[in-house]
C-alpha cells in the first residue's frame, strides 16, 4: 500500500468542508473494505505506442479500480472517449486511487454512475455532495480529459487548496509528464484568477504547431539580446517578436477576476435589437436515402415549425465583443428573449466567464440562418456550430463532425459569409479551419485533448517562419549554441504534438497491454503481495490492500503458482484496527484479560479471542 496519507473530507458543524487524515493500518480497513467510502481515482490514457499522454479523473465506491475503469471506458457518457479517434485508449490496469475520500451516502443512481454528470445536483441535507467538488477540483488541477468542470469547486475548497495541491503533487509518479507539468504550472497562486483556469473557461487553445511554436519568454529575451547587434538584417525578426509580445501582454491583462457590470449599465442588454447584415438561408434536410443534405432557401419559401441556430456575443467590461455562445431556437421571435433566458440557467456554461467581467449582449444576438425541420438535425447543428466558432460550451462530444462531414464545406462557407456578426477573434478562429476536414484538423485535437494556450506571461506563440529566420541568423554563432538548442527543442516538441494529432484507429482491447486479463505486467508491489501470501504473512485481501494491487489479479497469480492463502476461502480476516491491535498488545503484555481488553478498547470479545488464537497469545490471568 502507498505510504501517502488518505484524506477524508466532511462537512463540519458549521456547514464548511473540513478534512482529517487517516493513517496506519486503520486506513486499510476503512479505505479498502468499507464501500461506504467514495474515493477519487485516476486512469491514464495511452497512445498507440502505449505511452501515457493524459489522464482521466473519476470517483467510485468500488474497490476494484481496474474493473471500474473498464466499465467507464465502455460507457457512452464518458467524455474521454472522444480521444479514441487519435488511437488513444484507457489503461485500466494503471488506475490508481488518489487517497481522497468521503463517506457520504449516495443514492443508487449516483453509486452506479449512470451518466457523465452523475447527478451532481443531488444534495444531502441541503448540501451538495463533497465527492463531486473533489472530482471537479482534481479534474481542473490535472487538466483531466472531461467536460467543462464548474469552478464552483474551487470556491468551496479554496481554504483547502494548498493541501490538495501538495497532496496531488506528492503522487506525481501516478501521472504522465504532460499532466505533471500542468499541475506544477499552477504554482502557489490561487487557482481562481490563474491563467490556467482563464484559458480553460474561455477555451483558449494552443494554436496550430505547424504555424506557431511555443517559446519561453526567457529564450525570447536572449534572442533579442543577441539580434539587436545584427541590425538591419534582424529588423524584421525583431518586429515579429515584438508583435508576439504585444499579443501576449493583451491576453495576460484580460485574465483577471473582475466584477460583472450590472445589467442596467450594459448597453447591449435591453432595447431595440441591433441591425444585422442580411444573408442567405441554408436549409438542411434528409434525402430519400436518409442522408443529410443542404440547399439555399428561396426568399419566398416559408417554413412552419423550423429550428434555427443563433449566437449571443459575450462582451468585456469595456463592451468589446470577445467570444460567443451558441444556442438553438424554434420560436418565431427575436432571439433577444431566449438569449436572456440562458443567463438564468445553470446549464449555460458561458456563465463561468462572468467572473472575468464578461456579460451577455442580447441586443447583438442574431440567428445564423441555418434552418431545419428535423429535431435530430438541429441536435447536430448546434454542437457543430459551437465547434466551428469555438463557442463557449461544455466541450461536448463531436459525433456531429462525422455526421455533417459531407455538408461541412457549405456550412463553413455560410458562417464565414456572416463574419460581421461575430467578434474578430471568433472570425480568426473560423478562418483557421481552412479547407482541411475538421476531423483531421489541429483545432479539433486541441479541443478534444484540452491543449490550452500556456500562460502568455511565460511563453509566447511565435510564427514558425520567425523561428526559422532566427535560427538562420544564429547559425555559425559560437555564442548562440545554447539558444539554437532551445529553439530546435521547441520545434521538436511542436512536431511531436502534430504527430499526436493524427487521426488513427484505436487499438482493440485484446492488443492493449493495460486492459483486462491480457495484462501480464507484474509490478514490484504485486511481487511483494504474492510473496506475503506465500509466506502466510498476509491473506489475499490483506495483501491486496496493503500493497495496493488488484485483488482479482493477485488471487489469479497466486492460484497460477500454487500458493494457498493462510485463510480459508470466504473466511479471510480483515486488517485489524488500531483499537484491536492495542487490545491484543495489552493481553500479550499481561496488562488485561480478554474480557477487560475488549471492554476497555471497545472491540468485540469474540473477534479479539480469535485474533489472540491466531497469534498464539494466551492470557496470563483470568479475572471474572
Amino acid at each position: 500500500m502507498s505510504s501517502d496519507p488518505i484524506l477524508e473530507f466532511f462537512y463540519d458543524e458549521n456547514g464548511d468542508i473540513d478534512v482529517a487524515e487517516i493513517e496506519g493500518k486503520n486506513c486499510i480497513y476503512l479505505f479498502y473494505y468499507d464501500t461506504g467510502y467514495n474515493k477519487i481515482y485516476a486512469t491514464p490514457l495511452v497512445d498507440h505506442n502505449w505511452e501515457a499522454v493524459s489522464t482521466v479523473v473519476m470517483r467510485t465506491y468500488h474497490e476494484n479500480l481496474s474493473h471500474e475503469s473498464q466499465t467507464r471506458a465502455r460507457s457512452k457518457g464518458c467524455k474521454a472517449g472522444r480521444t479514441s479517434r487519435y488511437g488513444v485508449s484507457y489503461a485500466p490496469k494503471l488506475s490508481c486511487n488518489l487517497h481522497l475520500v468521503t463517506k457520504e451516502k449516495l443514492n443508487q443512481e449516483e453509486r452506479e454512475g449512470e451518466s457523465e454528470e452523475e447527478k451532481e445536483e443531488e444534495e444531502e441535507g441541503g448540501q451538495k455532495n463533497i465527492i463531486f467538488f473533489l472530482k471537479s477540483f482534481c479534474r481542473i488541477f490535472t487538466n483531466s480529459v472531461c467536460a467543462l468542470e464548474p469552478s464552483e469547486s474551487l470556491d468551496k475548497l479554496q481554504h483547502l487548496e494548498p493541501l490538495l495541491k501538495n497532496h496531488l503533487l506528492l503522487q506525481a509518479s501516478n501521472f504522465d509528464r504532460g499532466t505533471v507539468e500542468f499541475m506544477n504550472s499552477w504554482g502557489e497562486a490561487p487557482m481562481l484568477g490563474h491563467w490556467n483556469l482563464y484559458a480553460k473557461e474561455l477555451q483558449l487553445y494552443l494554436p496550430n504547431p505547424a504555424e506557431f511554436i511555443s517559446i519561453p519568454i526567457a529564450t525570447i529575451n536572449k534572442i533579442r539580446g543577441v539580434l539587436r547587434w545584427r541590425r538591419p538584417e534582424a529588423n524584421v525578426v525583431l518586429e515579429s517578436l515584438w508583435d508576439s509580445s504585444i499579443q501576449a501582454a493583451a491576453l495576460s491583462s484580460s485574465a483577471k477576476l473582475a466584477p460583472q457590470p450590472p445589467k442596467d449599465e450594459n448597453p447591449f442588454w435591453d432595447g431595440t435589437p441591433a441591425l444585422q447584415p442580411e444573408s442567405e438561408t441554408i436549409f438542411l434536410y434528409y434525402d430519400e436515402e436518409g442522408e443529410i443534405r443542404s440547399r439555399t432557401l428561396g426568399d419566398d419559401e416559408e417554413l412552419v415549425g423550423e429550428h434555427d441556430v443563433f449566437l449571443i456575443p459575450l462582451v468585456d467590461d469595456e463592451w468589446d465583443e470577445v467570444a460567443v455562445a451558441i444556442g438553438r431556437t424554434s420560436e418565431n421571435i427575436s432571439v433577444q428573449f431566449p438569449a436572456k433566458r440562458r443567463v438564468n440557467t445553470d446549464r449555460c456554461k458561458a456563465i463561468h466567464t462572468f467572473k472575468y467581467g464578461l456579460s451577455y449582449a442580447p441586443r447583438l444576438s442574431c440567428k445564423l440562418n441555418i434552418k431545419t425541420l428535423e429535431e435530430s438535425i438541429i441536435r447536430l447543428l448546434k454542437p457543430w456550430t459551437r465547434v466551428c466558432t469555438n463557442g463557449i460550451d461544455a466541450i461536448e462530444p463531436t459525433d456531429c463532425i462525422n455526421k455533417l462531414e459531407h455538408v461541412e464545406p457549405e456550412l463553413k462557407a455560410h458562417l464565414l459569409q456572416q463574419s460581421p456578426k461575430f467578434p474578430a477573434s471568433t472570425v480568426k478562429y473560423m478562418k483557421s479551419w481552412g479547407e482541411t476536414p475538421m476531423k483531421q484538423h489541429w483545432n479539433l485535437f486541441a479541443r478534444e485533448f484540452q491543449v490550452y494556450l500556456p500562460d502568455p506571461a511565460q511563453i509566447f506563440s511565435v510564427p514558425v517562419t520567425t523561428v526559422n529566420e532566427v535560427i538562420t541568423l544564429l547559425e555559425g554563432d559560437e555564442n548562440a549554441v545554447e539558444l539554437l538548442a532551445d529553439l530546435t527543442g521547441a520545434k521538436d516538441k511542436a512536431s511531436s504534438l502534430l504527430q499526436r494529432a493524427r487521426v488513427r484507429p484505436q487499438p482493440s482491447h485484446e492488443e492493449n497491454p493495460f486492459w483486462g486479463k491480457g495484462n501480464k505486467i507484474t509490478s514490484s508491489e504485486m511481487d511483494d503481495a504474492i510473496e506475503s501470501v506465500r509466506t502466510k504473512e498476509r491473506g489475499l485481501h490483506e495483501a491486496a490492500a496493503f500493497y495496493n494491487v488488484d485483488y482479482e489479479t493477485l488471487r489469479r497469480r497466486t492460484k497460477e503458482t500454487g500458493i494457498v492463502s493462510k485463510f480459508e476461502q470466504g473466511g479471510q480476516k480483515l486488517p485489524i484496527s488500531l483499537e484491536m491491535a492495542t487490545a491484543i498488545q495489552s493481553v500479550r503484555d499481561s496488562r488485561n484479560s480478554e474480557r477487560q481488553a475488549a471492554a476497555e478498547y471497545g472491540v468485540p470479545r469474540s473477534t479479539l479471542k480469535s485474533r489472540l488464537s491466531d497469534e498464539g497469545i494466551i492470557s496470563a490471568f483470568k479475572k471474572y
